[in-house]
């Protein structure tokens, strides 16, 4: 799928005729060429049975480079939607970046996978502390979510109270 995604980007880079890319279409690209060498470095370490953390400090690297390209996007559609570009350029331009950023996705995606497939068939004390982390994450994201909750329904009650929407007595 990765493959694919890239030809078609640059098969769409000639078939739309563009005689110039963009500085910022450069830098996805540079970021794309970052992700598929950081995945040919994580499929090496599940064919040489690496350590557990090996791969995970590969897959949190990988998880860093798509927030870059997810950052890099956001600016390509703000560049291209800034009425600099005719309709057509426009149309142009965003599928080269959303195939761009496809490609980029799927490399975390791969990543991601090789990360479930080396937890799952992993026993080692490492794996055991990296779920407990997790679950101690979940636990905690869970109890301030709870907490959280009063404060928005003081809030919201607060709002129609002083809007004088309803009394405090209804």
């Amino acid at each position: 799928k990765i493959t694919k995604k890239i030809i078609r980007a640059c098969v769409n880079m000639k078939v739309y005729r563009l005689t110039s890319y963009p500085e910022i279409m450069r830098k996805q690209s540079d970021i794309l060429m970052q992700a598929t060498s950081k995945l040919k470095i994580t499929v090496e370490l599940l064919k040489e049975d690496a350590a557990i953390r090996e791969i995970v400090d590969a897959n949190r690297e990988m998880a860093d480079i798509e927030h870059a390209g997810d950052e890099v996007l956001y600016q390509a559609m703000e560049e291209l939607f800034s009425e600099k570009y005719d309709c057509l350029e426009v149309l142009k331009h965003r599928d080269i970046y959303t195939s761009i950023e496809s490609a980029l996705d799927n490399c975390f995606n791969v990543s991601d996978t090789i990360f479930t497939i080396c937890l799952k068939n992993s026993s080692d004390q490492e794996t055991i502390m990296l779920l407990a982390g997790l679950i101690v994450v979940i636990i905690t994201t869970l109890v301030f979510e709870f907490i959280n909750g009063f404060h928005d329904a003081a809030n919201a009650i607060a709002t129609v109270v002083s809007t004088r929407v309803l009394s405090p007595r209804q």
